[in-house]
């Protein structure tokens, strides 16, 4: 799961403020996050020398062998926190301060998408990538996520629980916009936002705290107000947002966002200022009521909802909620690209 805060994109660990590059690279660097903060974790753990220059010495160790090892151990631990399909491969090996440092890339669909170095202790018991790894047992394989039955009513509702900044949270709001547009008349599809409340400065308003920092909190906070105001310019705003924003700039390119889908910006920054904090208090109960951490998380007639991303997915699911499915069900709606199953939070 996104890697290591707790809040199920997980739990939000209440809170560690951490993005704006194309969506499958930003997928695997969110994946492995955890694993990037540890490499320049590592750097600082090696020792200094005391002056002078320190020859590096030639490895006394097979390093294609810890090159495979390595790769495979970080393969396995990316597959488990929802990075399927992303692979490591070892590319040199060298002694550096006292340790074997392993330069990896990372790879998905053919492509270089991060490169890295990891290092690994003489003995070959550890691997350090922000903490002290067990490098003599195999990292855990996933545990399957069985499967729940969702019921079925005249009306289903469903709900998507998201933060507005979790990459994955982004991908099932690309999947569910277009199966909210032909469905919403026949059911209820409601975004709500994964929010902690706490007593901090750091935070908006000095008490809403979002897993990737206050500008984080403030686009959500933004996003509840054109629920409530704007309901029907929602999914065109929240497209153009995900389009087109990043969290470095959301603070002024949320404007244009909403001048390019008819959102009264006005109307929304009053109520940024004086309604936000009371709305995002009441979706952090919510959330917490319903035993929501991570992001996404998809109830649909209360059943968590644990399948694919694409629309067709979705589109699929919401209809095996309905006791008589309407005739949109019938349509096809084009299928996505392969969409990362992981999560923000823990």
């Amino acid at each position: 799961m996104e890697e290591h805060h707790e809040h199920h994109e997980h739990s939000v660990e209440k809170q560690q403020p951490p993005l704006g590059i194309p969506l499958p690279i930003l997928l695997v660097i969110v994946a492995i996050l955890c694993l990037v903060i540890g490499f320049f974790a590592s750097s600082l753990m090696r020792p200094a020398s005391t002056g002078g220059t320190v020859a590096t010495p030639t490895p006394s160790v097979d390093a294609l062998a810890l090159q495979s090892k390595v790769a495979t151990y970080l393969t396995d631990m990316l597959a488990s926190q929802g990075a399927s399909g992303v692979v490591v491969q070892g590319t040199s090996t060298s002694v550096e301060s006292g340790m074997y440092a392993v330069n990896v890339s990372i790879i998905q669909n053919g492509q270089v998408v991060q490169k890295a170095v990891t290092y690994v202790s003489l003995d070959q018991k550890s691997l350090f990538i922000g903490q002290i790894l067990d490098f003599t047992k195999p990292y855990p394989k996933p545990t399957p996520v069985p499967t729940v039955e969702i019921p079925k009513v005249a009306k289903p509702e469903a709900q998507m629980y998201v933060m507005s900044f979790c990459p994955y949270g982004k991908v099932a709001e690309e999947g569910i916009g277009p199966v909210a547009r032909i469905l919403g008349g026949n059911m209820t599809i409601e975004p709500h936002f994964i929010v902690s409340v706490y007593n901090d400065s750091s935070c908006f308003n000095n008490s809403i705290c979002s897993l990737h920092g206050i500008d984080e909190a403030k686009e959500d906070g933004r996003q509840v107000c054109i629920l409530k105001y704007q309901p029907e310019k929602w999914w065109n705003y929240v497209d153009y947002v995900n389009a087109n924003c990043t969290l470095s700039d959301i603070g002024t390119c949320w404007q244009t966002a909403a001048n390019a889908t008819g959102v009264n910006s006005t109307k929304i920054e009053a109520c940024l200022a004086n309604e936000a904090t009371g709305l995002l208090i009441a979706e952090a109960a919510l959330s917490d009521s319903k035993g929501v951490t991570s992001s996404p998380t998809i109830l649909i007639n209360g059943a968590a909802y644990s399948g694919g991303r694409a629309a067709e997915d979705f589109k699929n699911a919401f209809c095996s909620a309905f006791t008589k499915q309407p005739a949109a069900c019938n349509m096809t709606l084009s299928q996505a690209e392969a969409a990362a199953s992981g999560s923000c939070g823990s």
